[in-house]
């Protein structure tokens, strides 16, 4: 991977903090990726947003994968777990090209998303969104115990590359 960049988003306990105290900016950036954690609307210091639709949120988190690869030419990663879904399901819909990989932590959304090629963008020929599921490689990372753990076999079925873990409760 060159020059690669780790964004994490955050679940709805939690903000940009949480990476930070628990040390995985810390721990991904000496592994030599850059990693950024950003807080979502009405999270940390983030005012909320009036108003937000999966559109919105899509363009949030297109926003900043933009200005994390513009600056370094980076290849991606997402990190999403649990509420975070919310941005980046819609975000893989629209925009999921823009990444390297998508490491899904038990994000919800999952369930309703026929897959970023079965959108009705699709009928569109070469629009970025037609070989998210060929060039995106996702891990799906649940619970053992976690009631979203169909979504994970699910999740890898939307990718050619993927990969499911199962975490021991």
């Amino acid at each position: 991977m060159r020059n690669p960049t780790a964004i994490f988003l955050h679940g709805a306990k939690y903000n940009s903090d949480f990476w930070l105290k628990l040390g995985t900016l810390k721990m991904v950036a000496e592994a030599g990726v850059r990693a950024m954690a950003i807080d979502l609307p009405g999270y940390g210091d983030t005012p909320a947003l009036p108003y937000s639709d999966n559109n919105m949120r899509s363009e949030l988190v297109r926003t900043v994968v933009e200005a994390a690869w513009a600056r370094v030419n980076a290849t991606v990663v997402l990190v999403s777990p649990s509420m975070s879904g919310r941005y980046s399901i819609p975000f893989l819909d629209r925009h999921g090209v823009m990444l390297t990989s998508y490491v899904a932590v038990a994000p919800i959304g999952v369930r309703d998303w026929g897959g970023p090629w079965e959108d009705t963008h699709k009928r569109v020929r070469g629009g970025p969104w037609e070989d998210t599921h060929k060039r995106v490689c996702a891990l799906a990372v649940y619970g053992s115990k976690d009631a979203l753990v169909p979504d994970a076999e699910r999740l890898t079925k939307l990718f050619q590359n993927s990969w499911k873990a199962a975490e021991e409760a």
